[in-house]
């Protein structure tokens, strides 16, 4: 029997983004696949896109849905205790001892479910097959822009964040944000990755200078690095891998005398191996900006929005879904003809796998 593919619709608010456009929708569709789109007025695409592609269009959650359908989403699912049943393609972001990780971890144990995290469907040389990681960079620098333009004139809460329709009015913004300000200085941490480079783009696309540090530096530096406190905007990319150490601490911030605006992009704040553990929760769009308590005479704002890509939402979901499509392609055709999956997907449930074992 040939599998189901559903494109569930995402509940965390403001999430825009999707993981299958409606021309791959259409590719499926040609190639004898049935896809079930949740109706959604939020997504970047509309239903009515998914409906002239093909796909059949549907009231009813995931949870409805029939057993040998695959579910395919990018955010969280909702918060209860169900137990999920289906095999699952998402960010899960359960396998790293995250606040929620028992429990989603429990509620497919008890279901016979199945997760395929896209955070960790690598090739056997561990490069993730799609990610988000340039745009969340490149979002995560405009934001740090953003909150410094803001708090240099005024010190009211930062609005709302707003959805660009595209790269270059978001760079058009901040420059007009810019304009009669100070130019200032940034520094991108873990620089040399996707997530960094998009950083390193943006203040590049803005004449900003930017100290650029990789994990050389990172390793040979006396933590906290104080060359954090030397710049306006530092912006962390770091991919979270088990122990760090503090990067900045409420300590060190007491000797801050310039920065203002931390983005932190890698945003793990109830991972016990956070970096930078003057914070306790992720930040939201309509509330982007809190305030670290420290001693420092000179206020340090943190934004922690755990989906900036979001904030560009359809050039961020063209470039993932084109990456993943032919290894979801192929993995559907794997269970259609009963065959052994490829590597990335046996790769991707073996992780599934090893953060059941290791609650057990």
């Amino acid at each position: 029997m040939r599998p189901i593919l559903w494109l569930r619709k995402e509940i965390k608010a403001g999430e825009k983004r999707v993981a299958l456009t409606p021309g791959h929708c259409k590719t499926l569709v040609e190639n004898g696949y049935d896809v079930i789109v949740e109706a959604c007025g939020n997504r970047v695409f509309a239903d009515q896109e998914y409906a002239d592609a093909g796909a059949s269009i549907t009231t009813e959650s995931f949870y409805q849905a029939p057993e040998h359908a695959i579910i395919l989403g990018l955010k969280e699912l909702p918060e209860n205790t169900q137990p999920l049943t289906h095999t699952h393609i998402y960010f899960a972001h359960a396998y790293k001892q995250q606040e929620e990780a028992e429990s989603i971890l429990q509620r497919f144990d008890q279901g016979q479910g199945k997760i395929f995290d896209l955070e960790f469907l690598t090739t056997p040389d561990n490069r993730r097959i799609a990610a988000f990681g340039y745009w969340a960079g490149f979002i995560g620098a405009a934001m740090g822009v953003l909150g410094y333009a803001h708090y240099k004139q005024q010190s009211t809460p930062f609005p709302p964040a707003i959805i660009f329709a595209s790269k270059q009015e978001l760079i058009d913004t901040l420059k007009a944000r810019l304009t009669d300000l100070p130019t200032p200085e940034a520094m991108v941490m873990g620089a040399l990755g996707r997530c960094g480079t998009g950083a390193s783009d943006l203040f590049s696309a803005l004449a900003i200078p930017t100290l650029k540090w990789d994990k050389a530096e990172y390793d040979a530096a006396q933590k906290p690095i104080a060359e954090i406190l030397q710049c306006d905007i530092f912006v962390n990319c770091v991919l979270l891998q088990g122990e760090n150490s503090p990067m900045i601490t409420r300590e060190s911030l007491k000797q801050n005398q310039q920065l203002s605006i931390i983005s932190d992009v890698s945003c793990d704040p109830n991972s016990p191996f956070n970096p930078i553990p003057v914070y306790d929760h992720i930040t939201k769009l309509a509330a982007p900006f809190i305030d670290i308590e420290s001693d420092s005479e000179l206020p340090v704002h943190l934004q922690a929005i755990d989906h900036l890509p979001t904030l560009l939402p359809k050039e961020s979901s063209e470039e993932f879904a084109n990456a993943l499509f032919p290894h979801l392609v192929a993995f559907l055709d794997a269970l259609t003809a009963q065959a052994e999956l490829p590597v990335v997907w046996q790769r991707g449930l073996a992780e599934y796998d090893k953060a059941q074992a290791k609650r057990k």
